[in-house]
Formats: C-alpha cells, sequence, structure tokens
C-alpha cells in the first residue's frame, strides 16, 4: 500500500492549543480473480500536537475511481475532517 500525503492544516482548539492535521490518500492494487485491475482508494487522517501524533483513523478500499477520492480529500481537507469524525463524514460521503 502506499501513502501519499495530499495536505496538512493547522487549527487551534478552544483552549488555543493548537493541532495539526496531515490528510494522506491510500493507493493500493485492486484484484479480481487474483488479477490486478487498477487502483483501489483510500484516506487516512492523523491528528498531532506539539509534533507528537495524538490519533489516526484509516479507511482503505473506498473506491477505485481517482476522481471520487479527489473529491472525498477535497472535503476532508476543506472541512478539516478530524479522525475521531471521519468514520461519520465518509459514510455520508459513501451515501451521496
Amino acid at each position: 500500500m502506499r501513502k501519499i500525503s495530499v495536505a496538512r492544516r493547522t487549527e487551534t482548539d478552544q483552549s488555543g492549543q493548537p493541532y495539526s492535521f496531515e490528510y494522506c490518500l491510500l493507493a493500493e492494487e485492486a484484484e479480481a480473480g487474483g488479477a490486478a485491475i487498477g487502483e483501489s482508494y483510500g484516506v487516512q487522517v492523523t491528528s498531532f500536537s506539539e509534533g507528537t501524533v495524538q490519533d489516526t483513523r484509516s479507511i482503505p478500499n473506498l473506491t477505485v475511481s481517482a476522481q471520487r477520492i479527489h473529491e472525498l480529500m477535497d472535503l476532508l481537507v476543506r472541512n478539516c475532517v478530524t479522525p475521531v469524525s471521519l468514520d461519520g463524514v465518509v459514510e455520508d460521503w459513501l451515501a451521496l
């Protein structure tokens, strides 16, 4: 599996503590009947505080569409989605 860093954002919580979020695209070979048929894409979001990883959430194999995964990555970055909220956002996105 390849992990490609797409973006990093820094936001401040209510107490003034800065948190950084890294958004990564996950790509791996998709197979059918034992033969490679292309790539399957997923996402990973990691939160950092003072340079230390606080939380990470990965969801592999969401789509085989490069366009759809880029739309999802844009949504995640634009809305500063956290690892904790990633599952709910992806569930809603899959329902579209």
